[in-house]
């Protein structure tokens, strides 16, 4: 009995549409988190755009995982659950390097106000 090409070409369809969609989703890292940040970049400071992006995809990365608990309950696909518990990992390693960035950012503000006194 062959193989039903036609349907697996449906599958393969399907599933690259589903990952280009899932990439273009306003999270940073991202591709669509990047096209944001370019975006952005062209009118606001570098920091202003750093802080629109974290609580962007902070905002998005929140709000999937709502429709995605309530997905999880009706469709019960744990597949839904790995790829929340994978943004939620990009978010938190994001926060702690944008946290940082802010503590570098003070201080170098500090010592330049101070040079400048």
């Amino acid at each position: 009995m062959p193989f039903p090409q036609f349907a697996l070409k449906e599958t393969i369809i399907y599933a690259n549409l589903l990952i280009g969609i899932f990439n273009l989703l306003p999270i940073f890292p991202l591709d669509g988190g990047q096209m944001l940040s370019a975006v952005l970049c062209k009118f606001y400071s570098r920091g202003i755009t750093e802080d629109v992006i974290n609580k962007t995809s902070n905002f998005v990365t929140i709000l999937l995982t709502v429709l995605s608990s309530i997905g999880i309950i009706y469709i019960k696909n744990i597949a839904i659950f790995f790829i929340i518990a994978y943004l939620w990992f990009i978010r938190i390693s994001e926060n702690k390097k944008h946290k940082l960035k802010e503590r570098v950012r003070k201080i170098i503000k500090q010592n330049t106000e101070k040079i400048v006194l």
